[in-house]
């Protein structure tokens, strides 16, 4: 009856390391399936980071051509209002002509540090979700280690 008893333990001791066991294979396949979509939600941001970069490269050629435009414009007022006898009508549309350059040239460059901002957050969000993909490893590895002590010991009791 004792040797019974005691082979009834050890069965529900088995049954619950199988229970345990097939957890832990649940577990690692929920987080192989969670690696699966930090990869792809990675290289999703990792495509939109580089588009961003692509962005914010034009963006700034873009301002260092409205720079040069503005320079040449700038030049070509103060001559012109320094030859002219109508140099006030000449200012005032060369003002106009600037200030609207300006306002363009900020707004450009106000859409740039958005661009810049953007790709920030992405680079941090890459990084987070990197750490994460670590973390993620570490637990699998560890979770590895106990399924392969876990069956050691099951097949140690079914002997």
């Amino acid at each position: 009856q004792k040797l019974a008893i005691s082979l009834r333990e050890r069965e529900k001791e088995a049954d619950a390391m199988k229970a345990e066991r097939d957890r832990a294979l649940e577990n690692s396949r929920s987080k192989a399936e969670a690696l699966r979509n930090c990869e792809t939600r990675e290289e999703q941001l990792s495509a939109k980071m580089r588009m961003l970069t692509q962005s914010s490269e034009r963006m700034d050629r873009e301002r260092g051509e409205l720079s040069a435009e503005l320079r040449e414009q700038s030049a070509l007022l103060q001559t012109e209002a320094s030859a002219a006898s109508k140099s006030a009508i000449l200012w005032k549309e060369g003002d106009d002509a600037l200030q609207q350059l300006a306002i363009s040239l900020r707004e450009r460059e106000m859409e740039a540090d958005a661009m810049k901002a953007e790709r920030d957050r992405a680079l941090d969000i890459s990084r987070n979700k990197a750490e994460a993909l670590r973390h993620l490893e570490t637990q699998e590895e560890q979770l590895s280690a106990k399924l392969r002590m876990l069956t050691h010991s099951s097949e140690r009791m079914d002997r």
